[in-house]
This record gives structure tokens, C-alpha cells and sequence, in this order.
């Protein structure tokens, strides 16, 4: 994970001690074939300021892992009634060659892996 050093992001760390993780699977559109090499990245606006918190490639299997993302502790997501929402939203960019550019928001929760499977569409522009 990133580390910055501005009051904004020391206090999001200060208010979600929890920990998660995200997995991201990319396959092309049916699921027949991973998407490998993509480049994920994986941020957090704070303030109306973007944050990025990790980047990765997917591996042969279109898979890319981020563990240890900032969560509400886990008692939070058990008392509903305390927050509004308990999990903390990410921002997933993901781009690769041939590929028109991917987004997607995907909620964190603390001590769980939270799976997020997209099919970015073929740029077909790109081959003309």
C-alpha cells in the first residue's frame, strides 16, 4: 500500500484500523480466456483528493490480488445501525492493449476478500 504523509490520508488510516483485500479476475467477455498483463490500479478519494493505495498486473490467469486495503474494523459491518455503510469503496482503473479502459467502485470489508470479475471490451479501433 501506498503511504502518504498529509493529515487527510493519516486520518483515513486512523479511522479504518480493519483490513481487506480485493481480487480482481479480468476475462474476456463469456469468461473463456483470462486477461493477462492489465495493469490495476486500485485508489481511494479522501477529501475530493484521489489517493493511490496499490497498482499490480494481472498474472497468467487474469488475477490480480491486493491485501491489507484500510477497512472499518469488523464490528462495524456486524451493527449495521452504527454506520450507514460498512464498507469502504475503492476505485479500480484498469487498462491493457486491445482493451478499452475498465472502472469500477468495490466495496472493502474488514478480514474479507472481496471479488470483482469484469470483461473489458476488445478496442476493436485500435486493430482498423
Amino acid at each position: 500500500m501506498e503511504m502518504y504523509q498529509d493529515q487527510a490520508f493519516l486520518d483515513f488510516l486512523q479511522q479504518n484500523q480493519g483490513r481487506g483485500n480485493i481480487k480482481v479476475h479480468l476475462i474476456i467477455q463469456g469468461g473463456a480466456k483470462p486477461i493477462e498483463g492489465a495493469h490495476v490500479i486500485v485508489s481511494k478519494i479522501i477529501d475530493g483528493v484521489s489517493y493511490k493505495m496499490a497498482e499490480s498486473h494481472t498474472d497468467a490467469n487474469g488475477i490480480s490480488e491486493f491485501l491489507g486495503l484500510p477497512a472499518l474494523a469488523k464490528e462495524f459491518s456486524l451493527s449495521p445501525a452504527l454506520v450507514p455503510y460498512a464498507g469502504i469503496i475503492y476505485d479500480l482503473f484498469i487498462s491493457r492493449s486491445g482493451f478499452l479502459d475498465g472502472y469500477a467502485t468495490v466495496p472493502v470489508f474488514d478480514t474479507i476478500t472481496t471479488i470483482h470479475e469484469m470483461s473489458p471490451l476488445n478496442n476493436f479501433s485500435n486493430q482498423l
